[in-house]
């Protein structure tokens, strides 16, 4: 069957076939299904706050009752959004539910008060091409079992999600771009979204990638992936930087792997400096212990938690690590993390 699609999102902006085409064929038939195979849904029923999709290069646009999607099946798992599963097996009609604004697809199995619900889907079928069912995962970049590069890692992690990881990232690349050093820059952890790799190739990263670039629409369930995904991407951007920053999106703890990213050997030992990020005193205080608990100590606290001396003041009752505002101190922030990745100079 060929239908013709309004909005295609940002989480198969990697098919390239799917690039300004006007019509897209599909498989009607029911199957199982798998993570990251990609999808034709109809908008049957308007939700709360999640109400616009990402299409290549960012552009946000209103989904409306009546649209049909490209998007992909996969995992949510968000504390302060919606939680989701894939279901094992899909047939034409179908229900799921737009659980990210990236286009991810999947029935919403939990959500927190004041987003609303997820606006309802109508499954129409998997895409395919030449007959063969497609998964984003046909068109990524490769995982590895092993960091190739011997390239300096910068790592901001945080409490949760929504603390400020992404505009610190891009204060980091900026930096260090202006100092004339070739930053790399990567999301290692959360589920797809264009914005934030994009925000930091215009902040002056020389390439700049997610997860979702290596094949995984988020990087809840399989560990081994999401930690190989991790070490694809670096490897990719370690080939040609001086310097790579890399966000964790999501929290320590946290259905992302977070935790086991930062546990793996190889990572930990490419790891120079690392920024927490934590959106109250209490976050920040159980984030340091979690950090050495696996053998890391931040070179700075930051995040809301940080914006008033009050904040500040509390944290610092409970740590020796220096605590700053990215908003207020970013200067001072880039100059801790410089020293450490660059001690020579």
């Amino acid at each position: 069957m060929i239908v013709e699609p309004e909005i295609i999102t940002s989480s198969v902006r990697n098919v390239d076939f799917l690039r300004d085409v006007g019509e897209v064929e599909i498989e009607e038939n029911g199957r199982d299904t798998e993570n990251g195979d990609v999808v034709v849904v109809e908008v049957i029923g308007e939700g709360g706050y999640y109400d616009r999709a990402e299409v290549e290069g960012g552009e946000m646009v209103g989904l409306e009752v009546g649209q049909l999607l490209v998007g992909v099946l996969g995992e949510r798992k968000a504390v302060q959004g919606f939680s989701s599963e894939i279901p094992e097996r899909l047939e034409k009609g179908d229900e799921l539910d737009f659980v990210s604004s990236g286009g991810v697809m999947a029935k919403c199995v939990s959500s927190p008060e004041g987003i609303g619900e997820p606006y309802n889907l109508k499954f129409l079928g998997f895409v395919t091409k030449d007959g063969k069912r497609v998964n984003i995962s046909d068109y990524s970049l490769e995982m590895s079992e092993k960091l190739e590069v011997d390239c300096p890692l910068v790592l901001v992690a945080s409490s949760r999600m929504d603390a400020g990881k992404t505009t610190l990232c891009c204060g980091l690349v900026k930096r260090f771009f202006e100092t004339g050093k070739n930053v790399g820059a990567l999301k290692l952890t959360g589920v797809t979204r264009q914005r934030d790799t994009l925000l930091m190739k215009k902040s002056g990263a020389l390439k700049a990638y997610e997860f979702t670039d290596c094949g995984l629409p988020s990087s809840t369930g399989d560990s081994d992936k999401a930690v190989m995904a991790s070490k694809g991407l670096i490897n990719e951007v370690g080939r040609e930087a001086d310097v790579v920053v890399a966000e964790l999106g999501a929290g320590l703890l946290s259905s992302y792997n977070v935790l086991e990213v930062l546990k793996d050997s190889e990572i930990k030992k490419a790891c120079v400096s690392l920024v927490f990020m934590s959106l109250d005193p209490v976050g920040a205080y159980g984030g340091i212990r979690i950090l050495e608990d696996h053998s890391y100590t931040p070179d700075v606290i930051s995040g809301p938690s940080t914006d008033t001396e009050a904040g500040r003041e509390n944290i610092r009752r409970f740590t020796d690590v220096p605590v700053l505002n990215g908003m207020k101190s970013m200067d001072e922030i880039f100059e801790i993390v410089r020293k450490k990745v660059f001690p020579g100079e």
